[in-house]
């Protein structure tokens, strides 16, 4: 508003900016809605400018400042009686401090404010000027203030100002620190004045006082992660996270929160797992048991999905799911609504109890139905976290399942398929499976060679195959193999993939005849060793051949990794095993659960924390959606320093940005500043105290000022100020260092309008000729 008359406009008038930006910037409890505990609420918010009514450049007016003050208060809708604190511009100018004071008092006093109620700070007595940052380092002070409740003392204060208003004015100046009198909620006023008239003020106040009821850490295990931009970094914000988390009273899942929602996620990774906060300080600061990895710069690397067939299945291993995969109980309870209630009961307790009888988990009947609902809830489950598969792969029974996640049968039908594959299965004679660490040819040689009535039941890599057949027939083939490749004998009762299995073949048929298979959504990898893509036809009788035919696991995996090079293989469901051949296979693999009862309690959180470090969009705050953010240590940036080049160092002691005291001889007829001693030189009489001869050479004296507010060197006269970095503040500096060193009063706005090196001598120089004085700015 530049030119309007102060005097003769109205209050909404002089608030040119009032519609725009005054305002609540929170509602009370609105600062509570997410993130961190507040240190403060700002309340209100009000700007306006002097325009032609200020006293001068430098020199605001008390009407402006009083009107953006009241402004402020209507609007937070508080009235000045509840305000205790206001943190001053606090200029420390004998022009300045007065306006600014007598200002506020009136505002104050007009809107309720009692005498001697409001206490007065000026951070810049601690700090001196800050320039551009003035203010928001004002308002940080007030909000420490009304969040602590101890009003702090003006530091170097012994004598309050005698020009300044006493005399039933609402505010002082503390000479100690003391606690927060009157009522509450604690309330802040902010000033900041700038140069060319423009004033604002903000109304703050304490943060809310939660009204819920203390919160207990969350059992179980939590996942925190970490990230930085290199190792170096990231053991530093390990080291920081570890000792805050030892010396304050946080919530392990409001940790989890706060990281994985309140951190950029940078390429270097680290994920820890532990029940509280100091098993988590613990392993943070050792990183021994820390995961961690990078980002591949590519991004994301294509993940696959590989389901487990039966023999991984142990009783309760739905149990770490349900505790520390989201999403995981609701989709499993949506699994079981497909099974009749007989099998969904059995299913339920087996998964989820670890006392269920393990022999009735290893029949057939109830082992494969389990297995699908553990496996298609853990998938349906991890693709609520945002990791979904490019492909798909299961072994034996763990291709209905990956079927049914890539679109070829739906759910109901799935469900029924292994119900009928298990119960079918559950009828054949009894058999025996033995793992054997050899390839196919040899295995076959073996055999031919024991002349023992066997089949090769699975290939799974170039280096294990399984052999299949009635018990009797494998316990001889164990005895003559005598150390000859290294045998395992799998938790099975059937000999599946063999003729043993051929009664199942037609009731699989007949189950199969009233489903609707479809194509497949995304690749899937077949037992058969064949590569199914998206849009492949897709028969019954693929069904019945995987469960009578031999599974071939190993090629079918080398399909996968001739077509996704990088691929991530996730193991979704019990146990290593697939883990293992894809790793023995150059993929990356990661197993999503342990293998047995109680083993790797940490492997779901370990899982998913792996698969974070190496570039997975895992939604890492799904594991503690009731958690809160708090405050943590931030990212502490660091790096190689980097000076100019050929940079000439600054005299000892010099200090380019600040503000040069100027000599004074005579106080200014407005006032003093709050505390005794301290002054801008504003009024001082140009060229006071200058010894005779001490004017520098015009042209040396510019060229050195210049490098010095610019930190530029070898200037030409035609180098324009502004284009060299220079702002209006920094003209102004310019202006006052010429005054201290010449004596001389040079116009801003020639500084400005006429910004090239050698306009500023020309300029100085008539000036030092003349030996006149300019027109006063300020």
């Amino acid at each position: 508003m530049p030119g309007q008359d102060l005097n003769n406009a109205s209050e909404r008038g002089i608030i040119g900016l009032d519609a725009v930006s005054s305002g609540r910037v929170h509602q009370r409890r609105g600062a509570l809605d997410d993130g961190p505990a507040p240190h403060g609420v700002i309340l209100g918010t009000a700007i306006n400018n002097d325009g032609s009514a200020k006293a001068g450049y430098y020199a605001p007016s008390v009407e402006g400042q009083q009107a953006v003050i009241r402004a402020a208060l209507r609007a937070a809708d508080v009235g000045g009686e509840s305000i205790g604190y206001l943190e001053s511009h606090g200029t420390g100018t004998r022009i300045g401090d007065p306006i600014e004071w007598a200002a506020a008092s009136a505002a104050l006093r007009a809107t309720g404010a009692r005498p001697g109620q409001v206490a007065v700070g000026a951070l810049k007595a601690n700090t001196g000027h800050l320039d551009n940052a003035a203010g928001v380092a004002g308002l940080i002070k007030a909000i420490m203030v009304v969040r602590e409740g101890v009003i702090p003392p003006v530091a170097g204060h012994t004598t309050l100002n005698p020009l300044l208003e006493r005399d039933g004015s609402p505010l002082y100046v503390p000479e100690q620190a003391r606690s927060w009198p009157g009522t509450e909620p604690r309330r802040a006023g902010v000033s900041s004045f700038g140069v060319g008239g423009t004033n604002a003020h903000v109304v703050v106040e304490q943060p809310p006082v939660e009204s819920t009821a203390p919160r207990g850490a969350r059992p179980g295990r939590h996942l925190v992660v970490l990230s930085a931009a290199d190792d170096a970094a990231l053991g530093r914000a390990a080291t920081r996270l570890a000792a805050h988390l030892r010396t304050h009273d946080v919530l392990p899942q409001d940790v989890v929160r706060t990281l994985a929602t309140g951190r950029a996620h940078l390429a270097e990774r680290l994920a820890v797992v532990g029940t509280d906060t100091d098993e988590l300080a613990e392993r943070l600061a050792s990183r021994g048991t820390t995961v961690n990895g990078r980002v591949p710069a590519t991004g994301p690397a294509p993940l696959v999905f590989a389901f487990p067939g039966q023999g991984a299945q142990y009783p309760g291993m739905g149990r770490p799911l349900a505790a520390d995969l989201p999403g995981f109980s609701a989709a499993l309870a949506t699994v079981l609504d497909e099974y009749d209630p007989t099998t969904a009961e059995l299913v339920g307790r087996a998964l989820l109890d670890p006392g269920f009888p393990a022999d009735d988990l290893a029949e057939t009947a109830l082992a494969q139905p389990a297995l699908f609902a553990v496996e298609y809830a853990a998938a349906m489950a991890l693709r609520e976290l945002g990791l979904h598969p490019a492909a798909v792969t299961g072994h034996s029974l763990g291709e209905i399942t990956a079927a049914c996640v890539a679109g070829v049968l739906d759910l109901a039908d799935a469900a029924r398929l292994v119900t009928v594959r298990g119960a079918a299965m559950q009828q054949c004679p009894p058999g025996a499976m033995l793992a054997l660490t050899c390839g196919e040819q040899e295995t076959a040689d073996l055999v031919r060679a024991s002349g023992l009535a066997l089949e090769t039941a699975a290939v799974n890599s170039p280096d294990h195959t399984v052999v299949a057949g009635p018990p009797d027939v494998v316990d001889a083939f164990e005895a003559w193999l005598s150390g000859r490749v290294r045998a395992r004998r799998l938790r099975s009762r059937r000999a599946f993939h063999t003729a043993l299995v051929d009664a199942a073949v037609a009731p699989l048929r007949e189950a199969l005849t009233g489903m609707r298979l479809r194509p497949p959504t995304l690749p899937w990898a077949a037992n058969s060793g064949e590569l199914l893509l998206p849009g492949a036809p897709v028969g019954a009788a693929l069904f019945t051949a995987q469960a009578r035919h031999t599974v071939r696991f190993g090629p079918s995996l080398r399909r996968l990794g001739d077509r996704f090079a990088d691929a991530v293989v996730v193991e979704v469901g019990p146990g290593h095993a697939l883990s293992t051949l894809a790793g023995s296979g150059g993929l990356t693999a990661v197993p999503l659960c342990g293998g047995r009862p109680g083993a790797d309690d940490e492997a779901v959180p370990t899982a998913l924390g792996r698969l974070w470090t190496i570039g997975q969009p895992v939604e890492i705050d799904a594991t503690c959606p009731t958690a809160r953010r708090v405050h943590l240590p931030g990212y502490a940036f660091h790096g190689p320093r980097h000076l100019a080049a050929e940079a000439r160092p600054a005299p000892a002691g010099h200090n380019p940005s600040a503000v040069v005291p100027l000599p004074v001889t005579a106080p200014a007829p407005a006032a003093t500043a709050f505390a005794t001693g301290i002054d801008s030189g504003i009024g001082a009489t140009p060229g006071a105290d200058r010894p005779a001869g001490a004017i520098e050479d015009v042209p040396s004296l510019l060229g050195r000022l210049w490098s010095d507010l610019l930190g530029r060197d070898q200037l030409s006269d035609d180098a324009d100020f502004f284009a060299l970095g220079g702002d209006s503040l920094s003209i102004t500096h310019l202006a006052r260092r010429l005054r201290t060193e010449l004596g001389i009063r040079v116009p801003i706005r020639d500084l400005m309008t006429r910004p090239t090196l050698g306009d500023h001598t020309s300029m100085c120089r008539a000036l030092v000729d003349s030996d006149r004085a300019p027109v006063a700015v300020g």
